[in-house]
């Protein structure tokens, strides 16, 4: 249960913000997202009953390094088949980061925290958005998100699973925010390829993330349906999985932590993006 802090009164910015979180996560269904059952009031306090996820988070994952690239993979696929069912919905998450994702005790992730999305039906969001707000977490936001947040669309999502996935594979953001200099890298200039922290990187994942991180919406992919399945592909050569509907216990790396990839493995599935 989430409970909004009591010092938000009825009819306050903060109160509506969060009850419109509610009500916007109980649009998206889809195993990939955590369930809202309820958004109840009491005694004037508001309060949003959820699923219970036994797990932890992404970010909390990432304490101990990197995630294998077989745990990178299937969090990617599992938080682009939940963008695909908010896509579906009409709702831009806006917020996509380590910290949203949880991970449950069988290692399906789960996208969380819809408190600033954006309903693309819902004229109102004008109110709770300021012009030039970008709204989101620096290290993951897009450029277009970082100019305007009102303006957005699904495809702000591709680029924060972008930045999310280079994270889960190499440790870091593509973008450090360690001085206000990083919101005009955000804007202006290319992220280090993801094989500069990660050189085992397999070249096709690289290429993905790469395109999912294009300063251009229209040069990336155009759906998150697209992405589940580019990487659903992606892992079926990997050998991570056994077969299209099965997980495989198949770790991507050796005891000493480097990637090991089978060499008879053939990773490429079509041509490689073009940015």
């Amino acid at each position: 249960m989430k409970a909004l802090k009591p010092q938000f009164q009825p009819g306050s910015l903060e109160r509506e913000r969060f009850l419109r979180e509610g009500k916007l996560a109980a649009k998206v269904k889809s195993p990939y997202v955590v369930e809202v059952f309820d958004i109840r009031v009491h005694e004037d306090r508001a309060y949003i009953i959820m699923e219970l996820i036994q797990g932890s988070s992404a970010k909390d994952r990432l304490q101990k390094g990197p995630m294998t690239l077989a745990e990178a993979l299937r969090v990617g696929e599992d938080v682009a088949r939940a963008l695909a069912a908010a896509a579906s919905a009409g709702i831009v998450h806006r917020d996509v980061k380590p910290g949203n994702i949880l991970i449950d005790a069988e290692g399906q992730a789960k996208l969380a925290d819809f408190g600033i999305a954006k309903d693309l039906d819902e004229s109102k969001i004008q109110a709770l958005t300021t012009t030039g707000d970008g709204l989101g977490t620096l290290a993951y936001v897009s450029p277009e998100q970082a100019t305007d947040a009102r303006q957005v669309d699904h495809r702000t999502d591709i680029y924060g699973l972008g930045a999310t996935l280079y994270h889960l594979c190499c440790g870091r953001p593509p973008f450090m925010p360690t001085s206000a200099k990083v919101l005009l890298d955000i804007l202006d200039r290319p992220p280090p390829p993801l094989s500069a922290f990660a050189p085992d990187i397999p070249p096709d994942i690289a290429a993905l993330v790469a395109r999912m991180l294009e300063k251009n919406p229209d040069n990336r992919p155009q759906s998150a349906q697209e992405v589940a399945q580019r990487l659903r592909e992606i892992r079926l050569k990997l050998g991570f999985l056994r077969s299209a509907g099965s997980e495989s216990t198949l770790d991507a790396r050796s005891t000493d932590g480097q990637l090991k990839i089978p060499s008879d493995t053939d990773l490429r599935f079509g041509a490689s993006p073009q940015g």
